[in-house]
C-alpha cells in the first residue's frame, strides 16, 4: 500500500512512528521494523532519536533508497540560520544526503524551546510563508523530495496553498475515532495533500483523558474486533486505512509491529466504519499541555 506524493515519490501507507522512542529502544525498534517489512520511518529533530534511527537503517542492510525517511523541522529552528543548521544536523544523524519528506512540525515559531518540554518557551513572530520558502529551497537543491506540514488547522492549510510555490505533499494530524477530523481530512485530500494520521490508537501513553474509555478497550471496538477475529489495535488502524489515511503507529515490540502491518489485510464493513466514526468527541490527546504552556490555543 502506497500513497503517491506531489514529486511522484511513493510513500508507504503504514510506517513506524518513533515519538518518545529513545536510545537502544529506538535502535532496536527500527531494526525490527525494517526486518519485518516496514519501509517508512517517521522521526523529528525534536524527538532526539535521529542518530539511533540512522544507525539502525545502516545496520539493517536495507539500501537507503528503499527506506522512506520523514523528519520534521522543530518550531525553535524557523530562523534561516537555525533552519539550515537543524536540517544539516538531521541529515548527518540519519546518515543520509537527502530526506524523502521534510515537515514543518508546527505552524508557529518558538524561542527557548531547544530542550522541549523544559524551558521558558515563548512564541516567536516568524511568518510561516518565510519558513516555507526555505523548505522549497531544499527541494530545489535536491536535498528533500517532498515537503509537508503537521498540526495545521484548515485555515492555515488554505493559506499555505495560497502562497506556496511547491505545495505541501503531506499533512500529519492527530486522527482516531475520538478525533475523526472528517471535514479537515476531506478538505486536505481535495487539495491533493496526503493525510497521515498519528495517535491512531488513541493516545495510549496519555491514559484516561476526560474520563474517556481507552479506545483499545472500548466495547464497540472490542465487538468489531471479535467479529473479524482481529485485535482492537488492528481494527483501529484498519479504520484509518479505510479512510485513505497513511498511519505511523509506534511500537518497539516485534510481535506488535507485525500485527500493525497486518492491519491492512482485512476489510471492515461500512456499517462497522460508521459505528466507529460515531465515537467522535473532538477529543485530542497530544499537545494539550504544550499549548497551555505557551498560551496558544491552536485548535480552539
Amino acid at each position: 500500500m502506497e500513497a503517491t506524493l506531489r514529486s511522484g515519490a511513493k510513500m508507504p501507507r503504514i510506517g513506524l512512528g518513533t515519538y518518545k522512542l529513545k536510545g537502544e529502544h529506538c535502535y532496536n525498534a527500527v531494526v525490527s521494523a525494517l526486518q519485518n517489512g516496514y519501509r517508512l520511518i517517521d522521526t523529528a529533530s525534536m524527538y532526539k532519536n535521529e542518530l539511533e534511527i540512522g544507525r539502525a537503517i545502516k545496520d539493517s542492510g536495507i539500501p537507503r533508497e528503499e527506506v522512506f525517511i520523514a523528519s520534521k523541522l522543530w518550531a525553535n529552528d524557523h530562523k534561516p540560520d537555525r533552519l539550515r543548521k537543524s536540517f544539516r544536523a538531521s541529515l548527518e544523524a540519519l546518515g543520509t544526503d537527502y530526506l524523502d519528506l521534510y515537515i514543518m512540525h508546527y505552524p508557529f515559531s518558538l524561542e527557548n524551546a531547544e530542550n522541549y518540554p523544559e524551558g521558558d518557551m515563548q512564541l516567536s513572530y516568524i511568518p510561516s510563508h518565510k519558513v516555507w520558502k526555505h523548505l522549497e529551497a531544499l527541494v530545489d537543491e535536491g536535498l528533500v523530495k517532498d515537503i509537508g506540514i503537521s498540526n495545521w488547522p484548515a485555515a492555515l492549510v488554505l493559506e499555505t496553498m495560497s502562497y506556496s510555490r511547491i505545495k505541501p505533499s503531506v499533512v500529519q494530524l492527530e486522527i482516531h475515532p475520538y478525533n475523526t477530523q472528517e471535514k479537515l481530512v476531506g478538505f486536505c485530500q481535495r487539495q491533493g495533500i496526503v493525510v497521515t494520521g498519528f495517535g491512531s490508537l488513541g493516545g495510549v501513553e496519555y491514559g484516561h483523558v476526560d474520563d474517556a474509555t481507552p479506545l483499545l478497550q472500548h466495547p464497540l471496538i472490542r465487538e468489531v474486533a471479535q467479529k473479524h477475529s482481529k485485535s482492537t489495535g488492528q481494527v483501529l488502524l484498519n479504520w484509518s486505512l479505510a479512510r485513505g489515511l497513511c498511519i505511523i503507529p509506534r511500537s518497539r515490540c516485534q510481535e506488535r509491529q507485525i500485527m500493525n502491518m497486518q492491519s491492512k489485510d482485512f476489510t471492515l464493513e461500512q456499517e462497522d466504519l460508521d459505528k466507529i466514526s460515531s465515537l467522535n468527541q473532538n477529543l485530542r490527546f497530544y499537545g494539550a499541555k504544550f499549548y497551555e504552556q505557551i498560551e496558544f490555543p491552536l485548535f480552539s
